[in-house]
Parts: structure tokens; C-alpha cells; sequence
């Protein structure tokens, strides 16, 4: 039987002995060269099998068998001896030169009066498949190569190779040895597969698919339709807030109406805070505002014509905390919640409200470039900080030793004790956005291209990115949503970075039909990620997709709605995407099904 059919070798090891009268045996091995077909065997490739027996370093004997029929040969003039190898390598060639296809290395002893016997399978010197892949002419080209453990390529016969790829299957793979070519057919990530069959390793290689329909879960659609201009504020829990004309109401996310109710005029808009358990209405004309309940819509309390809310905060102690800037100066006013009593006012320069709890208001005043701390109770200044000028306000650590107040200028990010205002750090920085994590441990900032991460307790610099498409912001649990410069076409990758080291997360792939003038916008909306492309680069609608915020598992997408302009935000509540439709009084709401 030859070595082009499947081989088994069989090493039997005689060891002599003397008694009786009878007539010694040798010291030796017997070599039986046996190639049943049905046995995981020598690589079919193989052309001669090298047999050695060493002890230590030393070759006490070698034998060199070709590919033939079975064949028995004896090894004699042995010591006896422990601590002996024998081992056996395959050659693609008929003197054993080149780099051996398979080895086996058996250890045994040789005692007087004793017979081993030893079946032995060489396995491949093969440890690992390497895949490569290039395009030509738009076609996908693969290749798989066996290497051992110096790097070696391994010399393989093209009938032992095998493809496969995952599922759903994202295209076509047309094999021909340790080479294929794949033909895109679907949407996706594809994980494609080479199995070397003789060693049983094999590799694999993950490829972004974007053809064809991205759609995985069509989303449910519904519909609101309106004879007005719809404002729309989403709410935490999967609901929507809208005013149009002179109505206000609630919606689900399955377009029905909560509750629904009238107010007195039909330019309100509405204040984008939730301030408790109310929701504010605000007239441009009268600057004219009303509370209303969230719960039900009900009105609660409404302010005078002479206040004007042009920002607002609500306090754990159901305080609103408000600036009438239609005066002269303007005042900032702290008014209870439920009732609209004023429990304090005092002129101060517009200012932008930032933070508050039960005794403290931070509020930063862009003219000067101070951060004001206002007591809360009361309504007096606890202390006043300048900043750079064009400094953004990040967020406010509470955690450690002393709270602090992160602050971003062009060019440095500040940290400021949020006690007495005095700075504790300022270092260089790149960006005109950031945040602080949830858990408070790292200090993110980004610019439109690239990121990097701080310290908070030292300003020290952890990690950066450069070079990057598109930074997003940040994910529910600190992660930041970016997008990595495109390596293959059509399809742009999504990242969600680690604030600890800046290592992504998860990643994945979208549709790309982006033109000069697009961008991507997104809308992070606890559990969902929703995702469109929007700008002056194309005609028409844009694509839109979701994706899960915690393990970026693309859920759907959908080609036929999504704003063609940057004027048409995308709206999320839970899972719910509610889509302003261009040049109609009409939101389009995006569901997956079950959701």
C-alpha cells in the first residue's frame, strides 16, 4: 500500500533476552512499516519516513524507508539501556532533505527479557494556518498557508485543504486548494474558515460584508401626523413629549397617544429638561412659560409674562432654578416645583446653568469665564473661579477625596475644587468635547478626529487616538463611540473604546454610502445606538441603523427613512427612533420587533 493513501506507522520494539538453553535473542527493534487506509496517518504528501533511535544527543541507529508496500526491518547490536527515543519524521521527499511534513517522538527502554510494543501516528509539524486575503478586480482572493513553530511554511497537498465560512452565509466561496475566492453576497461580519485536514489546525479570518440589504429585523414603523410643526423631547422611558400647535401631549413607542393637552398659545416650544417629575412650555412671544406634569400632562403652575426661561435645572429638592433674561439685568430665580413659589432671586450676568443638589448651584457666566457657586438654600455667591476664555464645562466628580469641577479650554483641561474653586491641575489637552465616566475613574476628551483619557485625581495622560473618522460621545457605561478610518469599501467600522485603555470594546461594521458633505450622526439611547448618515453630500433619504449600546450586535437597519439634512435630528426613547420626515408635519417612528 503506498504512502499517496492514508498511513499508520507501527513501531515494534523487541527487547532480548537468554534462558533455557535456548538461543539469545538480539537486542534490537523490529521495525513494521504498516499504511492501513483507515487510521489518521502520515500526511499524504509524504515520499520517505526517516527513523532514528537516540539516547541523549547520540543516533545509535537510523533507517531511511521509501514510499512502498508494508515493510519489517530489524534494528540489532542495541545496549540495553532506559531513557532511549526513537523518532520518526515524513519528508515530502525521497531522501528525507527539506522541511519534515509530520514527526513523532516516542520514549522507551530496552531491559533484558522485556518486549515493548509501540503503535505510533506522526502527527503534522503544522501548528497554526495563516491567512492572507487581497482583491482584484473586485473579487475577494484567500489564501491559507501551514506553518510549524519556527514559522515554516509546511508543504500541504491542495486536496487536504477545506472552506468554510459562518452563518448565515454572507457570500459564496469558490475553493481550489489552499486558495479560494469569495464573492460578497450579504451584511455582516464573515468569519472564514481554512482546515488543514491532515494536522487538523486551522485559521481563520473575520471580514466586513456590506452588500446588499442591511436590513437583519425590519423595524415596525409607525406614523404621527400633525397639521403643525411638531417640537419633540424624548423621555427616559421609551415615551416622546410633543407640542404642536396649541396641543401638548405624550406619545408611546408605538405611536398612541398617552394623554394630550391644550395650551393658550401656538408658538411654545419646549424647555429640553426634564425638571422633576414636570415639564416646561415656554411662548417666545409673551415669554410665557407653564409647568405641566409628565405623568399626565396636567397643568401645575404657570410664570408671569415677565419671566423667560433661557435655562433651567431642577435640584433633588424639586427646586427649579431658572434665568429671566428679559430683564435688566437679568435675575436668576429659584422657585419650588410643585407650586411656583419663589424662594429667591437675586441679578446676576446670563449665565448657563450647570449643576445643583440640596445646597449647591454651579452656574458659568462665558462674558467673564467664571464658574460662579451659588448656595442653593439661599441664593449668595460661596466663591468665584476664572477660566480660560472659551472654556466648556465638563461634569462635576464627587467620588475621592475633595469633589471637582472638570473644565475644558481650548487647548487645557482644568480641574477646579468644587470646595473653594481653587484650580488643582491644569493640563494640555486636544478637544472641545469630553465627560467624566460613570464610575467617575476616568476624565475622556475628544475632538472630531481624536481622543484621549486623564486622570482625574492627577491630570496625567492614560491613553490616546488619532487618525480617527468620526468621535461620537459617550456610551451608558463610560465607553466612547468612534469610528475607525475605513479599510474596506462600503463597510464603516464602529468602536466602542474602553476609557481605561482606549482598546475597543466591541466592533463592527456599517453600510457606508457616505459622499463628500455627509457626516454621521448618532443618537446613544440607553440600551440602542442609532446611527444615519446625514448632510448635503446626497439626494434623498439616508440610511438609518441600530445597534446594541453594550455589544455593538447590529439589530437593524433600514434604507427608507432617515434625515436627508443636519436639521433633522434623530430622536430616541428606549427602543423606539422617532424621525422628523422632511418638508411634512410628520414623525416617522422606527421599532425593532418585540422591542
Amino acid at each position: 500500500m503506498k504512502l499517496t493513501r492514508r498511513m499508520l506507522l507501527l513501531l515494534t520494539l523487541t527487547a532480548g533476552c537468554s534462558g533455557g538453553g535456548g538461543v539469545s535473542t538480539p537486542t534490537g527493534v523490529i521495525l513494521v512499516l504498516d499504511w492501513p487506509d483507515a487510521s489518521r496517518v502520515l500526511p499524504v504528501a509524504a515520499k520517505s519516513v526517516q527513523v532514528r533511535i537516540k539516547k541523549g544527543s547520540k543516533v545509535l541507529a537510523e533507517k531511511l524507508f521509501l514510499a512502498g508496500p508494508d515493510a519489517e526491518e530489524q534494528i540489532n547490536d542495541l545496549p540495553f539501556a532506559t531513557a532511549l527515543v526513537l523518532e520518526a519524521s515524513a519528508y515530502a521527499t525521497n531522501d528525507a532533505t527539506g522541511a519534515p511534513l509530520a514527526t513523532a517522538a516516542i520514549p522507551f527502554n530496552l531491559f533484558q527479557g522485556k518486549q515493548e510494543r509501540l503503535a505510533v501516528t506522526l502527527a503534522s509539524v503544522i501548528t497554526r494556518i495563516e491567512l492572507g486575503q487581497s482583491t482584484t478586480d473586485g473579487t475577494i482572493n484567500l489564501t491559507a498557508v501551514g506553518r510549524d513553530s519556527a514559522g515554516s511554511a509546511v508543504l500541504t497537498l491542495p486536496e487536504q485543504w477545506q472552506w468554510s465560512q459562518s452563518t448565515p452565509p454572507l457570500g459564496t466561496l469558490t475553493p481550489s486548494g489552499a486558495s479560494t475566492t469569495f464573492t460578497e453576497t450579504g451584511f455582516g461580519i464573515a468569519t472564514l474558515t481554512a482546515t488543514e485536514k491532515e494536522s487538523g489546525k486551522s485559521g481563520s479570518l473575520a471580514r466586513p460584508v456590506c452588500v446588499g440589504d442591511p436590513s437583519i429585523v425590519p423595524p415596525t414603523v409607525a406614523s404621527f401626523n400633525s397639521t403643525a410643526p411638531i417640537d419633540v423631547m424624548p423621555l427616559p422611558d421609551g415615551r416622546f413629549v410633543l407640542l404642536h400647535g396649541t396641543t401638548l401631549a405624550s406619545m408611546d413607542g408605538t405611536g398612541a397617544i398617552v394623554w394630550q393637552r391644550s395650551v393658550p398659545y401656538s408658538d411654545g416650544s419646549l424647555v429640553r429638561r426634564v425638571l422633576g417629575g414636570y415639564l416646561a412650555v415656554v411662548s417666545k412671544a409673551s415669554s410665557h412659560f407653564r409647568m405641566h406634569r409628565l405623568g399626565d400632562g396636567g397643568f401645575f403652575w404657570e410664570g408671569s409674562p415677565s419671566l423667560q426661561i433661557s435655562s433651567a435645572i431642577g435640584d433633588s429638592d424639586s427646586r427649579l432654578f431658572a434665568f429671566d433674561g428679559s430683564t435688566s439685568p437679568p435675575t436668576l430665580q429659584a422657585r419650588e416645583l410643585n407650586t411656583g413659589a419663589t424662594a429667591w432671586s437675586r441679578s446676576l450676568p446670563l449665565a448657563e446653568l450647570l449643576w445643583a443638589d440640596a445646597t449647591r448651584l454651579v452656574v458659568y457666566n462665558a462674558t467673564d469665564a467664571a464658574y460662579i457657586l451659588l448656595h442653593a438654600g439661599l441664593g449668595h455667591s460661596l466663591w468665584e473661579s476664572r477660566v480660560v476664555s472659551g472654556s466648556k464645562f465638563m461634569g462635576i466628580r464627587l467620588s475621592g477625596t475633595s469633589p471637582l469641577i472638570f473644565s475644558l479650554a481650548p487647548g487645557e483641561l482644568r480641574a477646579i475644587l468644587l470646595g473653594n474653586g481653587v484650580r488643582l491641575w491644569a493640563v494640555s489637552a486636544t478637544g472641545d468635547q469630553g465627560y467624566i465616566t460613570p464610575d467617575e475613574k476616568y476624565v475622556v476628551v475628544y475632538s472630531t478626529t481624536a481622543c484621549a483619557a486623564y486622570d482625574p485625581a492627577t491630570g496625567a495622560q492614560l491613553w490616546s487616538r488619532t487618525g480617527l473618522t468620526q468621535v461620537i460621545g459617550m456610551l451608558p457605561n463610560g465607553d466612547l463611540l468612534v469610528l475607525p478610518p475605513i479599510e474596506v469599501a462600503g463597510c464603516q467600522p464602529i468602536q466602542a473604546l474602553r476609557p481605561t485603555d482606549g482598546t475597543p470594546r466591541w466592533s463592527t461594521y456599517l453600510p457606508s454610502t457616505k459622499v463628500a458633505g455627509d457626516r454621521f450622526v448618532a443618537r446613544i439611547a440607553g440600551a440602542r445606538i442609532y446611527v444615519s448618515l446625514t448632510g448635503a453630500g446626497g439626494q434623498g433619504t439616508k440610511p438609518v441603523f441600530a445597534l446594541d449600546s453594550a455589544t455593538g450586535i447590529y439589530l437593524w437597519g433600514t434604507r427608507e427613512y432617515g434625515p436627508p439634512t443636519s436639521t433633522a435630528p434623530l430622536l430616541a426613547s428606549g427602543t423606539t427612533l422617532a424621525l422628523p420626515v422632511a418638508g411634512e408635519n410628520r414623525l416617522a417612528l422606527l421599532r425593532e420587533s418585540g422591542g
